[in-house]
């Protein structure tokens, strides 16, 4: 009988995030080599209200779907519960199924669920790979949902950090975010820690100019400067810097802030248009993703930021389509981080440090882009961020990567 390899991940098709995106598109580019079953839950992010089937074929893997609760995720307890009644589930469900040899490829999402599977790896005998997009519990410390002295911080690390060293393979996205996992295993499993990034859809995301743009048009943003933040609008994105700088520009009407996505802070964007009559904010809802290359291609800069304390935790994976479709980054982040060092090394865009002085200047760059100069300017760097993508972030390179992993 030939060996399964089992993706195990709560958000997958038909969610959109970025989580059930890139987990859907791995296991479907594994299947040509091999026997890949899913276990996923219930759509519960941008697709939540959708009921899909509870055992379904897609392009060459069988997904099952494992009941659980479907609270609305953007209630701390909500999503909570949603963890652990899916790591339950998934649990009874792996008992029964795994065997002897096979492989398992799980994402940290939900964190419930890592130290069961290293310990159910183990007992079975499976190889395992855990693929991190998330580092817990640092995350929820850096995002404020739980308190760096609490008991349950204490009491989460342990398993956690324990799990990691029962894997056969930890799978980084980033380079600070190996360097933080290593400080958690004895130097001699740190070689046990790959990196492989996310990538571009460089063949969907092209740049589209703005008098042929129907996003910019039907927006009335063609003879505008855009400043875009999209994608999703979550704890872990500083979206208050970048709001100051909308304040401080507010006598500048022919810049517009782009917000488009959707996520816990959406409210306080909302709240801040209301309240400081910022007319030059402008919110959408989460654009179809046959639309993400007219969303992209309008913005004349696109800031991606990290909330404080974020360094080594998280990568922000929007970035890659950004480059793809030919548009300059603002990284609001530790220079230390993945995306400042991407953005540097590839000369795509500008890094600003999250300091008392980062309002500052990301608003001295974005007030120069009236000038024809400095558009040029940022202009190449646009140019310099797709021809990256196509030369290092393409999905037949990553998958590439993951196949050899997994023969190993």
């Amino acid at each position: 009988m030939q060996r399964k390899l089992w993706v195990i991940s709560e958000l997958y098709y038909p969610e959109e995030t970025s989580t059930g995106y890139f987990l859907t598109r791995i296991a479907e580019g594994l299947a040509d080599d091999h026997n890949v079953h899913v276990i996923a839950a219930q759509p519960s992010y941008s697709e939540r209200g959708i009921k899909a089937p509870a055992l379904e074929e897609r392009s060459g893997t069988v997904i099952n779907r494992i009941r659980s609760t479907n609270f609305n995720k953007d209630l701390f307890f909500g999503r909570l519960l949603n963890s652990i009644t899916f790591a339950s589930s998934v649990c009874w469900f792996v008992v029964r199924n795994f065997r002897h040899g096979d492989q398992i490829l799980m994402v940290t999402n939900p964190p419930t669920l890592q130290p069961l599977i290293s310990l159910i790896a183990n007992i079975k005998r499976c190889s395992s790979y855990l693929l991190v997009h998330d580092v817990y519990p640092e995350i929820l410390v850096a995002t404020k949902l739980v308190a760096a002295n609490s008991f349950l911080r204490k009491a989460m690390a342990y398993p956690m950090d324990g799990s990691l060293k029962k894997f056969d393979r930890v799978i980084a996205i980033g380079r600070d975010m190996k360097e933080l996992l290593a400080t958690k295993m004895p130097d001699a499993q740190a070689s046990k820690i790959a990196i492989i990034t996310n990538w571009a859809d460089v063949d969907e995301i092209n740049y589209i100019p703005r008098i042929e743009n129907r996003f910019a048009l039907e927006n009335q943003l063609v003879d505008k400067i855009v400043v875009q933040f999209s994608g999703n609008i979550g704890r872990t994105h500083d979206v208050e810097t970048v709001l100051h700088v909308a304040e401080s520009c507010t006598g500048r009407n022919d810049i517009v802030f782009l917000f488009v996505g959707y996520g816990k802070k959406s409210g306080a964007i909302r709240q801040a248009i209301k309240d400081k009559n910022l007319e030059n904010v402008m919110l959408l809802p989460r654009q179809p993703r046959q639309r993400l290359a007219e969303m992209l291609s309008c913005s004349d800069v696109t800031i991606i930021s990290l909330a404080e304390d974020m360094l080594g935790l998280s990568v922000p994976s929007r970035m890659y389509n950004v480059m793809a479709a030919s548009r300059p980054i603002i990284a609001l982040a530790n220079p230390a981080s993945e995306i400042a060092r991407c953005v540097e090394e590839e000369d795509a865009g500008w890094v600003v440090k999250q300091d008392s002085t980062a309002t500052a200047k990301l608003t001295e760059i974005i007030c120069r882009l009236h000038s024809k100069d400095f558009r040029r300017t940022a202009q190449t760097k646009g140019q310099n961020g797709r021809s990256a993508a196509e030369a290092n972030y393409q999905f037949s390179h990553v998958i590439e990567q993951y196949k050899t992993i997994l023969k190993n």
